[in-house]
Formats: structure tokens, C-alpha cells, sequence
């Protein structure tokens, strides 16, 4: 029996369970990192959203629809984020985006049936007017008030996507120093294994 013989298969044993670890742990790492940004982004476009209606229900109480959509596109612009005022009737009356006398009655939008359900909606689909994948986040403005208005905020699905694949590089690259660090440890545990094995081998031939 070699020791090289001995050193290589349980180096090669060590190396493959390791192997094998870090990408069950890396799989499972993405798939939480990816749900906790996914919560994160609603949980930060609901709060836009909340802080914009303090603004927007002064223009609503003015009963002026040019300055809802006027202060929409400005408090979007400086968010960064599209925001859409919308009657419970689902007529749109202002956005950060498009010209609301242009945009299609939005009442069968999913996160607008929840918000009007729930309080807040929540939604990813895709954008006819801006013809691409959005996350949505919707809240009714004033509960008590009838007809009730929503203030909706979103931010492209890419955007989140581009963040996303941002943060796999550095868990990658993190879980490329772990498997590198396990491989100098099952080298090391391989090497003084087979040497005991091998010793302990001769000893015994020696003493037959």
C-alpha cells in the first residue's frame, strides 16, 4: 500500500464531499439573498410610497389633478422612482412617466385590488404603458376617504436584477476563498491520514 496511493483518495474523497458542500450552501445562499433584496425593495418602495402620499393628499384635498401629476413626476424624479396616482375607479390622475389623460384605467392591476382590499398591494408584472417587467408597490392614501385614492411606487424588474447578480459575484467570489481554504485543509487532513494509515501498516508488517 503507497502512501501517495493512500494520500490521493482521501484527499480526492475530502475534496469532492467539500466541493459538494459549498454548492448546496451556495445554492441556498442565493436563493435567500435573492427573497431578502425581493423584501427589502417592496419594504423600500412602500415606504416611497407612504412618504410621497403625505404630499400628494395636500393636492388632492386642492381638487387639482394638473398639480397631482405634476408633483408626481417631480417627487419621482428626485426618488428615482415611478410613482402613479390612482382613483379607486382606476382612472389614473398623475405619474412620474406618461401623461395620465393617455394611460388605460388601471382598476384590474393586482397590487391595486389588494391595496384596496389590505391597505397595500404588492405586484410584479409587466408594464404595457412602459413596456417592460416592473415591481409594484401600491397604498390607499386616505382609508377614510371615498372615493379612495392610491399612491403606486415601482422600480424595473432589471434594476433589481442587475443589484442582484452584483451581490452573487461577491458571494461568489467569498464562496471561491471558502472551497480554496477547505481544499488547504483536506490536503493537509489527507496528508496526515494516509501517513498514519501508512505507518501504522508498516508497523504491523514489521512485527508479523
Amino acid at each position: 500500500m503507497q502512501d501517495g496511493s493512500l494520500f490521493g483518495r482521501f484527499f480526492m474523497s475530502y475534496l469532492r464531499t467539500s466541493t459538494l458542500f459549498i454548492i448546496l450552501i451556495g445554492l441556498y445562499g442565493c436563493y435567500i439573498m435573492r427573497q431578502f433584496h425581493l423584501e427589502q425593495t417592496a419594504e423600500n418602495l412602500e415606504t416611497r410610497a407612504r412618504l410621497s402620499a403625505k404630499q400628494i393628499a395636500v393636492q388632492l384635498d386642492q381638487r387639482d389633478p394638473a398639480s397631482v401629476d405634476a408633483i408626481s413626476k417631480e417627487l419621482g424624479q428626485l426618488m428615482n422612482t415611478r410613482i402613479t396616482v390612482i382613483r379607486e375607479s382606476g382612472e389614473v390622475v398623475g405619474d412620474t412617466n406618461e401623461d395620465p389623460a393617455k394611460m388605460e384605467n388601471h382598476a384590474d392591476r393586482p397590487e391595486i385590488k389588494q391595496a384596496l382590499a389590505q391597505g397595500v398591494g404588492r405586484a410584479t408584472h409587466y408594464s404595457r404603458t412602459l413596456d417592460e417587467e416592473r415591481m409594484y408597490v401600491a397604498v390607499v392614501i386616505d382609508p377614510d376617504a371615498s372615493p379612495r385614492t392610491l399612491l403606486r411606487t415601482s422600480v424595473t424588474v432589471p434594476s433589481i436584477n442587475r443589484t442582484l447578480t452584483t451581490l452573487y459575484f461577491e458571494f461568489i467570489l467569498g464562496g471561491l476563498g471558502i472551497a480554496l481554504l477547505l481544499a488547504a485543509v483536506s490536503f493537509w487532513i489527507s496528508l496526515r491520514f494516509s501517513r498514519s494509515l501508512a505507518t501504522s501498516v508498516l508497523d504491523v508488517n514489521g512485527n508479523q
